[in-house]
Order: structure tokens, then C-alpha cells, then sequence
């Protein structure tokens, strides 16, 4: 696997995480660099609720009909998170803003061939892709997540964190 990410790029997603943290009234850990089953655990009052994967995309939320994103990544964020009775969330920051999905309303979208046609020598550069609509991605700050789990109670067996 060839890796484009650059310590610029941690940055910025550190950024991210920290908009998501004043927004959201959590805090965000990160879990180990190259982790498949997301960027973060996020924790709220004390105890883990979700699995979090932050995005970037140098567009506008809605120049595209829809946000594309690989269907192993999140099904692998889905399965690692129902596992673990926690929430999959997806925040994906915009030029024009940082918006976010709960995952599992991600992997009820439609599957296409997709990704990126300009990297040959990588084998997963096009793979298959969930297509979710832009107006079903929400603005961060106007909602958050439910702590309740489509896959779980809600509880975590990861147990509280101080």
C-alpha cells in the first residue's frame, strides 16, 4: 500500500478533530497511525460512544450529486464499531464546511466502481464506493450523533474513560 499522507495532512486533520471536539462537546483519542477501523474513539461523559473517520476533500460538500467514499472502509468502521457496541460516524471536511454521516446510513446507499482513476500503479485506487446524496451529509454543529447504536446498546464494552 502506498501512502499519500503527508505530516501537513495530519495537521489539518487534527484541525478537524478539534472543530469536532468544540462542536460536539467530546473528546477525540487517536487511535494508532494506518488504523483501517477509523482515525478515532470518541468520548463523551466519560465513556466511548463511537468510532470516528475524518475525511478531507478540496471541494464544495455539494459539487458532486454525491460523497463517495470506499465501501471496505466503511464496513470495516461498521463491523469493528457494532464489535464493540459503539456508533460509526464519518466527518468529512468541505471547503465550504465540515460535515458529518453516520456510517451505517452510509453503507444503505447505493455501491459503484469508483475512486481514483489517477493512480494506476495502486490496486485499490478504484474499488467499490457507497455514493450518499451531499443533502444527506449534516453540517457539524447543528446536530450530533445519538450515543444510542444501530448495532449495539449504546453502553460500549469499552467501558468509561476519565
Amino acid at each position: 500500500m502506498i501512502i499519500y499522507e503527508t505530516s501537513d495532512d495530519r495537521l489539518r486533520e487534527q484541525r478537524v478533530a478539534d472543530e469536532v471536539e468544540r462542536a460536539w462537546e467530546l473528546r477525540l483519542l487517536r487511535l494508532p497511525r494506518l488504523s483501517e477501523a477509523g482515525d478515532y474513539i470518541a468520548v463523551m461523559e466519560g465513556k466511548v460512544f463511537a468510532l470516528v473517520e475524518i475525511k478531507r476533500r478540496n471541494v464544495d460538500h455539494d459539487h458532486y450529486d454525491t460523497y463517495m467514499i470506499a465501501t471496505r472502509k466503511i464496513n470495516l468502521l461498521i463491523d469493528t464499531a457494532n464489535s464493540l457496541m459503539l456508533e460509526a460516524v464519518v466527518v468529512v471536511e468541505f471547503i465550504d464546511g465540515t460535515y458529518w454521516v453516520n456510517a451505517h446510513e452510509m453503507s444503505r446507499m447505493p455501491e459503484r466502481q469508483g475512486g481514483r482513476y489517477d493512480r494506476p500503479e495502486e490496486t485499490t485506487s478504484v474499488e467499490s464506493t457507497y455514493h450518499l446524496p451531499h443533502e444527506n451529509l449534516r453540517r457539524l454543529g447543528d446536530e450530533r450523533p445519538a450515543t444510542g447504536v444501530e448495532g449495539g446498546d449504546g453502553q460500549g464494552v469499552v467501558g468509561g474513560i476519565q
